[in-house]
């Protein structure tokens, strides 16, 4: 009983002889004078091949049958052992319910039949009371505590227990289910490293890809991380245990470098790089200002760091000074952290601005270059380098993933910064290392972007033409000069409609929705690489305009 009774009720809860139309027998055998067949409703994906097992020395057997095809748990229980169960469970049930009720369970034994209360039913109010998340069964019955018998007690736990699993299985179908009537439930496509890829589909021409450079493709990249297989694949441990290799401070020396700062720390990917470095270099006495755009991964960061985080609205600066100034007479850290090229609308933030807000109210700018490194400044050093405010900015994250094309993320910063990263970025510390071979890949992708000028020129002279192209064909881009190209479509359903219809065309263009975009601007994210040809993009131009992408019309 939870707390002391204020007012009694009395209630009578009367027996059902089955479930629906079904008799007590289909369910309830009385196998001789002391053993009963007890059904649990068991979901065959939770039960393996329909069994339930009841761990506890009074169970003898299990079995699995089904009635009307539906697959039921089955276990032996002595007789007083099968009412004492279901009455612990349905006490449970109505004291949270009723707490300063009385009430009797009639159990009856009849011409050699337990009747009990249909099990059906009180599955059904358990959906319903679990579905809408009112209630919780925990194991604090206190007059199970008081009976002193251990078996009586574990076969509440299990039953308790069960109900449990029961009820988040419901939960995860109608969170499914209202993904569903949204239009927002993800699928995987089986796709490869294009720009055109054989798929179980057939052939594909991939436009969402951010390997804007070809390198995932490189002969010499693929034979470096071959080189170093030959050794071996996995690292076999965390970085601080046993899996820190040669390669990995190899990159970390090349990185820094290449960014112009002390030291770097790799990580094993981008989404990482970004949760642990935050988390590490700000913390609960300290202030992060973040764009409101910024990746969920520096979101996430900024939540782990449980510093206090003030959100400036999308590249403004006037927002971002206003913010600033709160905290100008405070002597907390302050981190301002934006993004070189952002993912969704493939715009850049005025980073010499931000950098002079952020000086004005001493605090250090974090750049997260992984969409503009290899494909901005000089030699593909990034956004900070083609504006020359690599020394402006304290911190950068290059993922290696995107341009690089191969995997992982490396964050530069001063020796110091370096050194908290190692000693405390929980995303370093407590997972496996990368394999070697991706470190060295990366090592030989980086030497071959320095000298990559004519790809990138090949990019952005793609990204021109396809901009033209989509301006007269009517296809309603946001404005971006970067190779993510959206368009605009603001309809979940109408996005993935159209997103399915160009890859049944040959088309791999993916649909985005929230809560990647803000409700309202779902688009189709298209990502131009240098090495598209004139003729695909064409295509690509005249299959969106083919399919409504302009006038929102039917695909055609």
């Amino acid at each position: 009983m939870r707390g002391q009774p204020v007012e009694q009720k009395q209630f009578q809860l009367e027996c059902v002889a089955g479930v629906g139309d079904k008799p007590a027998e289909h369910f309830v055998q009385l196998i001789n004078d002391e053993l009963v067949l007890l059904p649990m409703f068991v979901d065959p994906r939770i039960a393996n091949g329909g069994h339930m097992r009841f761990f506890s020395g009074e169970m003898l057997h299990d079995v699995s049958v089904q009635i009307d095809n539906e697959p039921l748990g089955f276990f032996w229980l002595k007789r007083g052992d099968a009412v004492a169960l279901l009455e612990h469970v349905f006490v449970l049930i109505i004291q949270y319910f009723l707490p300063n009720t009385v009430f009797i369970l009639p159990f009856k034994c009849v011409a050699h039949r337990l009747v009990i209360l249909s099990l059906q039913c009180i599955a059904t109010l358990l959906q319903n009371i679990f579905a809408s998340r009112i209630m919780s069964l925990t194991y604090q019955n206190r007059s199970v505590h008081q009976t002193g018998h251990k078996k009586q007690s574990n076969r509440l736990l299990f039953a308790v227990l069960y109900l449990k699993m029961a009820a988040m299985e419901t939960l995860w179908k109608n969170r499914r289910q209202a993904l569903e009537e949204a239009h927002l439930n993800r699928s995987l496509r089986v796709s490869g490293v294009g720009p055109v890829v054989e798929t179980p589909d057939g052939e594909k021409l991939i436009f969402c890809s951010n390997d804007y450079l070809g390198m995932a493709r490189s002969p010499a990249v693929a034979n470096a991380a071959q080189d170093e297989l030959k050794k071996g694949i996995g690292a076999g441990a965390s970085r601080l245990v046993s899996g820190n290799f040669g390669w990995h401070e190899q990159l970390e020396h090349e990185f820094a470098a290449f960014v112009k700062k002390a030291d770097s720390v790799l990580f094993p990917s981008g989404y990482q790089a970004n949760v642990g470095a935050i988390s590490a270099l700000a913390g609960p006495d300290d202030v992060i200002f973040s764009d409101r755009l910024c990746h969920a991964s520096i979101i996430d960061g900024c939540r782990l760091s449980r510093a206090a985080v003030e959100i400036f609205e999308h590249n403004d600066v006037a927002d971002l000074r206003r913010l600033l100034e709160k905290y100008r007479d405070t002597n907390c850290g302050k981190m301002v952290i934006t993004e070189g090229i952002f993912s969704m609308d493939g715009d850049m933030p005025p980073l010499r601005e931000i950098c002079d807000a952020a000086t004005d109210a001493g605090a250090v700018v974090y750049l997260d270059e992984a969409h503009s490194l290899g494909i901005l400044g000089p030699q593909g050093r990034g956004l900070a380098a083609s504006l020359g405010l690599s020394d402006a900015v304290a911190v950068v994250v290059g993922t290696f993933g995107k341009a690089v094309g191969v995997s992982g993320a490396c964050v530069a910063g001063s020796v110091n910064a370096a050194m908290l990263l190692k000693s405390t970025a929980r995303s370093l510390m407590f997972t496996t290392a990368s394999p070697p071979a991706l470190a060295r890949a990366v090592c030989e992708s980086l030497m071959l972007i320095e000298s990559a000028d004519d790809k990138r020129r090949s990019l952005y002279r793609n990204i021109r033409l396809f901009k033209t192209l989509a301006a007269s064909a009517g296809v309603p881009l946001i404005s971006s000069d970067s190779p993510i190209q959206p368009v605009l479509i603001g309809d979940a359903r109408r996005v993935m409609e159209i997103s399915n219809h160009l890859w049944h065309t040959g088309l791999f263009v993916q649909g985005i929705r929230p809560p990647t975009v803000p409700s309202g601007t779902e688009r189709l994210r298209i990502t131009i690489t240098a090495a598209h040809t004139d003729t695909q993009i064409q295509r690509l131009v005249n299959e969106l305009k083919r399919c409504g992408a302009a006038e929102q019309g039917e695909c055609k």
